[in-house]
């Protein structure tokens, strides 16, 4: 007769368990660094991670570490023009379960990179798999002979740049044309080197946008400044908000500055910029406050004042020391909504004040 297993006192259970390795009795246990998220570029209607090939491309990665404090270095690896993988090297250094939003920025060569990232520790140990990141989000791709405008705050009527005569494209071909795409800089997706607005033959800046301009006063303005400063078109429409262009980081680079607002009775001038609109801006004799601009001779402003005072247009090009290119700034007077229009270069805009 074999003797019976009685059942175990509930101690010698927790005894047991105390001995017993946690991976058996708790939750796997983390990796010692992880991709949460990825964007790249600029965002459209459509898309998130917009780039143009050939361009420099800011690009942000969110990483969280295990339960170990982590420190290495993380590589962002595309190919070149030449299909060749180009690396770029960010060192990293995060707390025990910190998560934290890496900037860096690449230059994609080809149309369909895959944004590959890879994680090594201080020895360069690989600590976690090679991530593409086709695995962590969708990219959207322009060419490089096509043109990108980007788009700070909610400018009125850029959106209808590609739409107008002599901007319009072939539907049949895969040639884009011109492209409008939004910096997301109310999410943080503000590029804090000059060279991340390096896709972009213009940027059009809305000063009625309140969050916008609170981060461009951050230090990630000295960016687009630097950028207009190396050659780079930056269109400025200005309206009641006339005392924060003023006091903005901006202030530098402006050809003319804002000094209050006046009144405005004529509003032909402003019909005629809006390329020939059939249609009043509004009924005769009706008038609008327009903001007050001031030249700045020595930074070579040109004024054209049109019929009324409303259409004054002015544009800087001074050359800066260093630079391989001069400046342009351009400044438009707000009035009510009109048309929009483009020439090469540059971006024409009318917006309610």
């Amino acid at each position: 007769m074999q003797p019976r297993l009685g059942r175990w006192p509930l101690a010698a259970v927790v005894a047991l368990a105390g001995v017993l390795p946690a991976t058996v009795w708790g939750a796997p246990k983390r990796p010692p660094i992880e991709v949460e998220n990825l964007r790249v570029g600029f965002t459209t209607g459509s898309s998130n991670n917009l780039f143009k090939v050939g361009a420099w491309t800011p690009v942000w990665v969110q990483l969280k570490a295990g339960d170990q404090r982590f420190t290495g270095s993380m590589e962002l690896v595309v190919p070149d023009d030449n299909d060749t993988p180009t690396a770029v090297r960010q060192a990293i250094d995060l707390g025990a379960g910190e998560s934290q939003r890496f900037t860096t920025y690449t230059r994609p060569g080809t149309i369909d990179p895959d944004f590959d990232i890879r994680l090594t520790d201080p020895n360069r140990k690989v600590r976690m798999p090679r991530i593409a990141g086709t695995s962590l989000a969708k990219f959207d791709a322009i060419r490089a002979d096509e043109t990108l405008v980007l788009t700070l705050g909610k400018p009125q009527g850029v959106e209808l740049i590609p739409t107008l005569p002599g901007f319009t494209v072939d539907q049949t071909t895969p040639d884009r044309g011109t492209v409008i795409a939004r910096v997301d800089a109310a999410g943080g997706y503000l590029p804090g080197r000059w060279y991340g607005y390096d896709s972009a033959r213009a940027v059009v800046l809305d000063t009625n946008d309140h969050a916008v301009m609170a981060s461009l006063d951050a230090l990630r303005g000295r960016a687009l400044v630097d950028w207009v400063r190396r050659g780079g078109h930056l269109v400025v429409s200005v309206g009641a908000n006339w005392q924060a262009v003023s006091d903005s980081v901006l202030t530098p680079i402006l050809p003319a500055l804002p000094t209050g607002l006046q009144r405005v009775n004529d509003l032909g001038a402003i019909e005629s910029f809006a390329s020939g609109s059939t249609k009043p801006i509004s009924s005769s004799g009706a008038a609008v406050m327009v903001a007050k601009l001031e030249e700045i001779e020595e930074r070579g402003a040109r004024c054209s004042a049109g019929r009324s005072a409303l259409r004054w247009s002015f544009a800087a090009r001074t050359a800066s020391a260093g630079s391989r290119s001069s400046p342009s700034t351009s400044i438009r007077n707000r009035s009510r909504p009109g048309k929009t229009g483009a020439s090469s270069g540059s971006a024409r805009s009318a917006s309610a004040a």
